[in-house]
């Protein structure tokens, strides 16, 4: 849903798409369902979910079973196979994933997670690591909750020269 409504950033893209907003009332509606059609589907660079975590259940619900088992035993194994990772940060990672699940907003998650896969230890690839990484992050939407009554206003609003 908008929380606020820019009515001239609605009216700027219409146009663009639109070309001309002329004619009787059906055919300006019918301009603004073509202009919604594009609209309420663009999206904006994808957004991080603050805090997110992927632990067991996540990345077998989120990945499927076989590609989140692959990425849970891949992730095990990079864990205890660099000879840098502390025996403090394998257990305190491994009861991570296992539990409440990595966080990948923490940056030396991430970046331990990228260095991992850019030397494929313990079979992590940066695939795998991607396609994790990429759970973390949602789409946003550049219009979320549009409406043609929002496009339709805009315009005429435009024509009248109020916007």
């Amino acid at each position: 849903m908008l929380r606020k409504v820019d009515y001239v950033t609605i009216a700027d893209r219409a146009m663009e798409i639109v070309g001309s907003y002329s004619g009787d009332y059906e055919t300006r509606l019918s301009l603004c369902r073509t202009a919604l059609e594009v609209m309420q589907t663009e999206e904006v660079d994808p957004i991080q979910i603050p805090g997110y975590r992927a632990g067991r259940l996540t990345l077998l619900q989120e990945l499927g079973f076989a590609p989140g088992q692959a990425a849970m035993s891949a992730i095990r194994a990079a864990i205890q196979a660099d000879p840098n990772v502390t025996d403090d940060t394998e257990t305190f990672l491994l009861q991570q994933l296992d539990g409440e699940g990595l966080d990948l907003t923490n940056s030396d998650v991430v970046t331990l997670l990228m260095a991992w896969g850019d030397v494929n230890l313990g079979g992590l690839t940066p695939g795998i690591v991607q396609s994790v990484l990429g759970l973390s992050y949602q789409t946003a939407y550049r219009f979320p909750g549009l409406k043609v009554g929002h496009i339709y206003n805009a315009l005429e609003w435009r024509l009248e020269g109020k916007i």
